[in-house]
C-alpha cells in the first residue's frame, strides 16, 4: 500500500503527546479549587458516570489516527490486466466537410451513412486499438488510440458537421492520423479514410502525407463516400481506394 500524500502520517506523532495530556488529571479551575466541598461533588459526579462514558475521551486517539491516514489518502495498486489482440492500430478518418450532407442516400446523407458505417467497424473491432480523426478545413483528433471502443463510439456520436471551418483537407488529416499512429508498437498501422471530395485545404498535400505515412509502414485504405463515380483520395499507389 502507498500513500498519495506521506507527510500527513508525521501528525500521528502527536497522539502521544494528546494522550499525555489526556491522562493529566483535570483542573477544574481557580473556583472551583478554591471550595472544597464543591470539588468533592465533582469528584463524586465523575465517579458515578458508566465506565464507557469515562473512556470516551480515549476514543478521541484512534479516530484522530484513522482521519490522519485517511486525509494521507492510502492507495492499493489494482493489477495490471494484459487485453490480447491481434496487434493492430486502427485510425479512422471521417470526412465532416460541408459538401458530406449530400442526401445520395435519401432520406439519409453521406455524413449519416459514414458514420453508420464506422460504427459497424467500431462494433467489430475486437482487441485493436482504435483512434477517430475528423476534418474538414482543418484536421482534428476526436479520440486518441483507445482498446475502449465504447468510448471511441461515444466521442464519433458527438461529431458533427460544422464543428470545424469548411474545407476538405485530405492531406492534413492523413498526417495527423499518421502522426498519432507514428509511436505506436503494434505489428501492424492502419488508417481508414472516408471521404467525398478532392483535397483543396491544408498545408500538406495527400500524396506527401501518404509518402510519410508508407515511410512509417502505415498502410492507408480510402473509401469514398456518394453515388457520384470519382469521388476518391488522390492518393499515390500506396493508397488503395474504394466507393461505399
Amino acid at each position: 500500500m502507498t500513500f498519495a500524500d506521506p507527510w500527513l502520517l508525521l501528525l500521528l506523532l502527536l497522539l502521544p503527546v494528546i494522550g499525555w495530556r489526556l491522562a493529566r488529571p483535570g483542573k477544574t479551575g481557580s473556583a472551583v479549587s478554591t471550595y472544597p466541598d464543591l470539588r468533592l461533588t465533582m469528584a463524586r459526579r465523575r465517579s458515578a458516570r458508566p465506565w464507557l462514558a469515562q473512556q470516551l475521551p480515549w476514543v478521541r486517539l484512534p479516530a484522530l489516527a484513522l482521519l490522519i491516514v485517511a486525509c494521507a489518502r492510502p492507495q492499493a495498486p489494482a493489477g495490471v490486466r494484459e487485453i490480447g489482440g491481434a496487434g493492430i492500430d486502427i485510425m479512422l478518418v471521417l470526412d465532416i466537410s460541408g459538401s458530406m450532407q449530400a442526401e445520395d442516400f435519401k432520406p439519409k446523407n453521406r455524413f449519416t451513412v459514414a458514420r453508420e458505417v464506422l460504427r459497424e467497424f467500431i462494433s467489430n473491432a475486437g482487441a485493436n486499438r482504435l483512434g477517430l480523426v475528423v476534418f474538414s478545413g482543418k484536421a482534428f483528433t476526436q479520440s486518441p488510440l483507445a482498446a475502449d471502443h465504447q468510448i471511441v463510439s461515444q466521442l464519433l456520436d458527438r461529431v458533427h458537421i460544422g464543428m470545424l471551418e469548411d474545407g476538405t483537407a485530405i492531406g492534413m488529416a492523413i498526417a495527423t492520423a499518421a502522426h498519432r499512429l507514428e509511436a505506436s508498437k503494434a505489428r501492424s498501422k492502419v488508417i481508414i479514410l472516408l471521404t467525398d471530395g478532392v483535397n483543396n485545404r491544408g498545408e500538406v498535400d495527400p500524396p506527401t502525407a501518404a509518402e510519410a505515412a508508407a515511410a512509417l509502414g502505415i498502410k492507408i485504405y480510402a473509401i469514398g463516400v456518394g453515388k457520384e463515380a470519382g469521388r476518391r483520395c488522390r492518393c499515390p499507389e500506396r493508397c488503395s481506394g474504394r466507393a461505399i
